[in-house]
């Protein structure tokens, strides 16, 4: 197994995840029966695979930084914003200021007027992680009404991570903490997770207009994913063996909710990771660029909810035997948007942003 940055499939995987995750929303807005792989939907094991990508990246890009605790800080501040932001701000403005007035029931007058304070609260609360999922008038009538981008849900979960990884590395560069500290709070992680489905199955706390009990189905993977690159996994890691297990226990179904994830946070990760980082790029899709893979995520809720109501709710032109056609259409559309999004917003300020890394670098 190779560690290189590029010559590995993690891109590829990531861009399907995506893919995953539209397909899956696709079925539940049509009424279709969505596909269950490890005992989950499709789009949830999507999102896991985002996040067990996602946080054996950060991990590894927070060892490979070094120097003083606040240059680490900065400059991870930096890239991490860097990453986030810029295409998440042009998707919200698009969606409010675009999308909106063409697919709000109200009129262009009275969705900007009337609806100004839920407009500009949808930029400004989402950029400030603090999620909501209306606009005025918007897909009132769909089948999943009300939410204009329910992936968004993510955001604030994931840079709740974030900053425990940066905790805990620099617990261990700083202050010698073990990477075993890091590893039981994982195991704690994913212990907590699997105890909510016996003993608070139904429980929600909402704090900051997020659902943590729910964001607890996915956190344990993203902790995951960064003890797999600081412990020795690559050694251990065997396409053919992952594939076995893929076909084995993938399609098996499972009687309580405890014992599907449990069989999916002990199998997916290895899986997972044994064909993300293969000696070669048996995945790789020349045609498709795993760079877009977040600019998909993040286009891929709001073109289908367009496409629902113009389609299946205004002109019931489709059923939910349609499902996979609608989800390739919106998958195209959005991996467009995407591909503009990367070139024209996050390629132009990773530029500038890597001279600000470096200014910090030089400074500190």
């Amino acid at each position: 197994m190779k560690e290189n940055n590029r010559n590995n499939n993690l891109g590829t995987l990531h861009l399907l995840a995506a893919f995953f995750v539209i397909y899956g929303h696709q079925c539940v807005f049509l009424g279709a029966g969505v596909p269950m792989f490890f005992g989950s939907s499709i789009h949830a094991l999507g999102v896991k695979i985002i996040f067990l990508i996602s946080g054996y990246l950060i991990m590894k890009s927070l060892s490979a930084q070094e120097g003083s605790v606040k240059k680490i800080c900065l400059e991870y501040a930096v890239k991490r914003i860097g990453r986030l932001y810029p295409e998440l701000a042009v998707c919200l403005v698009v969606t409010a200021l675009v999308i909106g007035p063409l697919f709000t029931s109200l009129g262009i007058i009275d969705y900007f007027v009337q609806g100004r304070a839920a407009v500009g609260g949808y930029v400004i609360k989402n950029l400030f992680l603090f999620c909501t999922y209306d606009l005025p008038g918007m897909f009132e009538s769909n089948p999943y009404p009300g939410a204009v981008n329910g992936s968004l849900w993510t955001m604030p979960v994931e840079v709740f991570v974030y900053v425990v990884l940066l905790v805990f590395f620099i617990g261990m560069y700083k202050f010698r903490i073990s990477k075993h500290v890091y590893g039981i709070f994982t195991c704690l992680v994913s212990a907590a997770f699997l105890a909510k489905f016996i003993l608070c199955p139904n429980a929600r706390i909402v704090f900051y207009g997020t659902d943590w009990m729910s964001a607890l189905n996915v956190m344990p993977y993203m902790f995951i994913g960064g003890a797999c690159y600081l412990y020795p996994i690559q050694k251990y890691l065997n396409v053919q063996r992952a594939m076995f297990l893929l076909l084995a226990a993938g399609g098996l179904m499972f009687r309580t909710d405890f014992v599907r994830e449990a069989v999916c946070l002990a199998l997916f990760p290895y899986i997972v990771f044994s064909l993300g980082l293969a000696d070669e790029q048996r995945l790789k899709l020349r045609f498709l660029k795993g760079e877009y893979a977040y600019g998909l995520y993040l286009w891929g809720f709001v073109v289908q909810q367009c496409l629902v109501q113009k389609c299946y709710v205004e002109h019931a032109a489709v059923r939910a035997e349609d499902a996979v056609v609608m989800a390739a259409i919106s998958a195209a559309i959005a991996y467009v948007l995407a591909g503009v999004s990367y070139h024209l917003v996050y390629m132009p300020f990773c530029k500038r942003n890597k001279k600000l890394v470096a200014l910090i670098q030089k400074r500190l």
